[in-house]
């Protein structure tokens, strides 16, 4: 089979399984060879169960071997050639593998799960089907706002539902358009399978009361739900807005980026507007981005400028921002042209304050 296939498989099915691990079966990645003729590559973490799909010529009977991730990857990444034989060799208690590639010849010793029940993407039931074509764009963008450390599990999930993908830290937020059409309530998962879901490549999703699986042309991910019923982030935003400014983008994302340097939590950036310019200032930096436009009131704020950065960053815009503020300063809107996200943030303590 094709070994930079085999490789980019078994690299997306390890993005659900953890690098390190007390139990064997979370730190392996499992091939068998299907009824169909494909060799079938597996992992999980517990929660998530990934699951990929190669064909491939299958002599013999149904096979099925463990290995580590870790000697599975640095063996096909030592291989050389553009062709490789699998042999799977399910010899109790744990079998092998073996890569043979040309002239050369890797054998990886299995892992010996006889004490475990290896999970399944459809464990947990068909589920209500919704096309997902457009959900890992929109997962990704927002998953950027989303805090995976954060003591509240909701904060460290995007929220999927028919306005789009959510997320928020607590601070800071993002909305990405095209939501999961059809779909009643939210589906709320983990950040974190931002990246794997991404892989997939969906089609189709299908919506169980603990899990969600998505289905590609040759991979499927099931992602387990974080529980709870997220906040609405779009209740608290001003129906309008009291100001707001028009600068080019690129200016700005680089003087936030530079206001930050060498700073520490909680990254303050002094916004005022005068008649033709945003300025931006700390202790030790000041920049001036001229107006492309502004109208209404514009308030003296703090902002936390590594957080702005990261939203606008996260927007994937090409041309000028646009930035919307209140006059209670106890939220703004950031929006750009050439993206259809949106993001808000809290302001920080007044200047000087």
């Amino acid at each position: 089979m094709d070994r930079k296939e085999l490789l980019a498989q078994v690299t997306w099915v390890g993005l659900t399984t953890p690098n390190r691990s007390s139990r064997p079966l979370f730190g392996c990645i499992r091939l068998a060879v299907g009824r169909d003729g494909h060799l079938v590559v597996l992992g999980t973490n517990a929660e998530d169960v990934a699951e990929a799909h190669l064909p491939c010529t299958v002599p013999g009977d149904d096979a099925s071997v463990a290995v580590p991730k870790k000697a599975l990857l640095d063996a096909l990444k030592a291989s050389k050639g553009a062709e490789l034989v699998v042999e799977l060799d399910p010899e109790p208690p744990s079998g092998s593998l073996t890569l043979v590639d040309g002239g050369s010849t890797r054998r990886i010793p299995g892992e010996s799960l006889l004490d475990y029940s290896w999970p399944s993407v459809d464990w947990y039931g068909e589920g209500d089907e919704y096309p997902a074509g457009s959900v890992p764009g929109a997962f990704s963008m927002a998953a950027v706002a989303a805090d995976p450390k954060s003591p509240r599990a909701l904060l460290q999930g995007v929220c999927l539902c028919a306005a789009g993908a959510v997320a928020s830290d607590g601070w800071g937020a993002i909305q990405a358009p095209h939501g999961v059409e059809g779909i009643e309530g939210d589906i709320v998962l983990p950040a974190t399978a931002a990246k794997a879901i991404a892989g997939v490549n969906p089609t189709y999703m299908y919506n169980t009361p603990t899990h969600v699986r998505f289905v590609g042309p040759t991979r499927l991910l099931s992602v387990k739900r974080l529980e709870g019923k997220y906040f609405s982030i779009l209740e608290l935003v001003p129906k309008t807005w009291a100001g707001e400014v028009t600068v080019d983008g690129k200016e700005l994302l680089l003087a936030l980026k530079t206001a930050v340097l060498g700073q520490e939590m909680p990254y303050a950036v002094n916004i005022t507007r005068s008649q033709s310019a945003l300025e931006l200032s700390t202790k030790e930096f000041r920049a001036m981005i001229p107006l492309a436009g502004y109208s209404g009131a514009v308030p003296e704020i703090a902002v936390n400028g590594d957080l702005v950065s990261k939203l606008l960053a996260a927007l994937k815009g090409r041309g000028p921002v646009t930035w919307c503020f209140t006059t209670e300063d106890k939220l703004f809107q950031i929006t750009q042209e050439g993206s259809s996200g949106r993001a808000w943030a809290m302001p920080l303590q007044k200047p000087n304050a």
